[in-house]
């Protein structure tokens, strides 16, 4: 999987389009932003692939993902890296624009790591667009 020539100017009108939305199961979570953001850096759309990413619950979304990928957010990540020919990699390793799954105060989530290599880019129930430490991160997959 490559990353789009453009793929910072189309990152950054994500981020922008999201700016201050609040959270939302059925559209504005952890999953739809990260799936927004992998097209953005690719140019290849994830959302055919992922389960139905417009439950109305916490329960429903970890419902949809368990039946998805037989587990949470990692195994569907590696579902995901097989299906788009992605390397899983440490955590730390992760570059920009790579997706990551985060580990924030228990609240496992999933986020891309931002286009200054630093941060995380997640959604959190509690702050809606937010930056994570890059340690945080769990795992991580590669986008060349």
């Amino acid at each position: 999987m490559k990353k789009h020539p453009d793929w910072v100017a189309r990152f950054v009108k994500v981020l922008k389009l999201h700016e201050g939305e609040p959270f939302d199961w059925a559209t504005h979570n952890c999953c739809t932003l990260s799936a927004e953001l992998f097209e953005a850096t690719t140019g290849q759309s994830s959302r055919a692939f992922f389960p139905d990413l417009s439950a109305k619950t916490k329960r429903e979304s970890f419902r949809e993902l368990v039946k998805f990928s037989k587990g949470g957010l990692v195994p569907a990540g590696d579902k995901m890296a097989e299906k788009f020919g992605m390397e899983k990699i440490p955590p730390l390793m992760a570059q920009r624009g790579d997706p990551v799954v985060a580990d924030f105060d228990g609240e496992i989530l999933m986020a891309t790591v931002g286009f200054d290599g630093r941060s995380l880019v997640v959604i959190t129930p509690k702050d809606g667009l937010t930056y994570l430490p890059v340690n945080y991160a769990i795992a991580a997959w590669r986008i060349t």
